[in-house]
């Protein structure tokens, strides 16, 4: 055991200062960028590893095969199903160009167990990342173990576009509708498909509950952070047409170059929402109705405004202070103004509640201290 907790930590990798629980293979180009709470208790030093969460009584099994092994992702989870002895439900699907496969499962031991796999067919190796709990106890546990599942990264695309997870039960088709909001006090038109936002909005109350469980933690700052990177992996592409819309409305009104002019136009946009707070819990508009209807409070609006900045070639980061119940965005544009670090960049801070020029914050909050920095995903913030 004591083996395995040292082979655990050659394992550990922070591929930049946006994670942090992360589990990454360099030799297979994967990682999982998993919630709080995992500890390995088992593994053969090669190729398979076995966690249990210290928050909620889950285990997760990360494994890999030689791709000579299986003929297809079917016959690889076939295969995981055959020792458990379990029923199982299954969903073949394509995920960044990945086979890939989801199931639901339950199996018995002295008790019955339930819980979900998720196998990826990767250039050189079948992976199989596998969580279940108690099913007395799976109502608890399935927040953590769907966020894990879907918490793989594969390269550079899987940094834009949602978690294998949400792919697979949220699967657009090709029927998109048309989206008229007022920019720049002119009209924007752009496309959004109808699943979304319910999908959007399932990662938030999902994400929500795995921080609520990660409290329970002494790594609190990590989870707040994973928390909102989270929510930014999932919507960048469901608002790429917005921000296409945007850029373009820029070019035309002859400012795409000038990033100062742009960051005016945008925070004076999000600036003007109506200020909608969520009463069920997660406190949080998901992004792709903040956008179509011009909603949200301040960490909303910030990670909106995250995105659009982002999808523009403009450097950022969100700054969140638990003490003040603010969000503040940062951006990477030299001009004189309140600015926050993360220790590499100074970033530039702009409001998005109150309706003032970027690089002012009320004195009041301005205590850096009180402050903490989270670096999106995606290599512009790398």
């Amino acid at each position: 055991m004591k083996q395995a907790s040292v082979f655990f930590f050659t394992l550990l990798f922070y591929l930049a200062p946006c994670f942090g629980q992360a589990l990454t293979s360099r030799s297979h180009n994967f990682t999982l960028d998993l919630p709080n709470g995992y500890q390995l208790v088992e593994s053969n030093q090669k190729d398979r590893f076995l966690f249990k969460n210290t928050l909620v009584p889950c285990q997760l099994q990360v494994s890999y095969d030689s791709i000579s092994t299986f003929e297809n992702t079917a016959k690889a989870c076939e295969s995981i199903f055959t020792q458990l002895v379990a029923q199982h439900k299954d969903i073949p699907f394509f995920w960044c160009e990945h086979e890939a496969q989801l199931s639901t499962f339950t199996f018995m031991q002295a008790v019955e167990y339930s819980g979900w796999m998720l196998v990826l067919k990767l250039k050189d190796c079948w992976l199989s990342v596998i969580a279940y709990s108690e099913t007395s106890m799976a109502k608890i546990c399935e927040p953590i173990i769907i966020s894990s599942l879907d918490s793989i990264f594969t390269g550079p695309l899987s940094f834009y576009v949602p978690g294998p997870v949400t792919t697979c039960l949220y699967q657009r088709d090709n029927h998109f509708e048309e989206v008229s909001i007022m920019f720049d006090k002119q009209p924007l038109t752009f496309y959004m498909h109808p699943i979304d936002a319910e999908a959007n909005k399932s990662v938030v109350e999902r994400e929500f509950s795995v921080l609520t469980l990660s409290t329970q933690s002494g790594s609190i700052l990590q989870a707040w952070q994973r928390y909102y990177r989270t929510i930014f992996r999932d919507s960048w592409a469901r608002l790429q047409s917005f921000a296409f819309e945007i850029k373009n409305a820029l070019l035309k009104k002859g400012i795409l170059q000038d990033k100062s002019a742009v960051l005016k136009v945008l925070a004076e946009h999000v600036q003007h929402f109506s200020y909608i707070r969520i009463p069920d819990g997660t406190d949080f508009v998901d992004l792709v109705t903040a956008c179509t209807t011009n909603t949200g409070d301040c960490d909303t609006r910030c990670l909106l405004l995250n995105i659009i900045l982002s999808q523009l070639g403009i450097k950022n980061a969100l700054f969140i202070s638990p003490e003040f119940g603010h969000a503040l965005c940062g951006v990477d544009i030299p001009l004189s103004g309140a600015q926050m670090s993360d220790g590499k960049t100074n970033y530039l801070l702009v409001e998005t509640t109150a309706k003032v020029e970027p690089g002012l914050i009320a004195s009041d909050i301005a205590d850096e201290r009180k402050w903490f920095v989270t670096n999106l995903y995606g290599l512009l913030n790398q």
